[in-house]
């Protein structure tokens, strides 16, 4: 994960050959689509605090821009606070303490 100001990487790393062309039908080699699940998520802020998704396969060099009707589709919310800090400010606030067994904290 790489953050800055208004922009979010967030690359997952993967074993070699994680999805390759072996683990289809007859091993196409030529076979290419993308896999959501592995690509990278360059997230980006805009001047009016939108975030905007784009994914970049690890394979492929193209950036696929995902539109706000295919958020749900790939996972993504389209909340710039939650994929920047992983939670949400304000869901972090109103968390309560669960339990403390020693140096953990368990939150509902």
């Amino acid at each position: 994960m790489s953050r800055t100001k208004d922009n979010l990487w967030v690359s997952r790393v993967l074993p070699a050959d994680s999805h390759s062309a072996g683990g289809h039908p007859k091993g196409d080699k030529a076979h290419k689509h993308l896999y959501v699940a592995t690509a990278s998520r360059w997230i980006t802020r805009d001047a009016t605090g939108k975030a905007q998704l784009k994914l970049v396969p690890a394979h492929g060099k193209v950036v696929v821009t995902v539109g706000k009707a295919d958020y749900d589709s790939v996972g993504f919310d389209g909340s710039w606070d939650a994929a920047w800090g992983l939670i949400d400010a304000g869901t972090l606030k109103r968390m309560k303490p669960e339990s403390t067994s020693g140096d953990l904290t368990t939150y509902t």
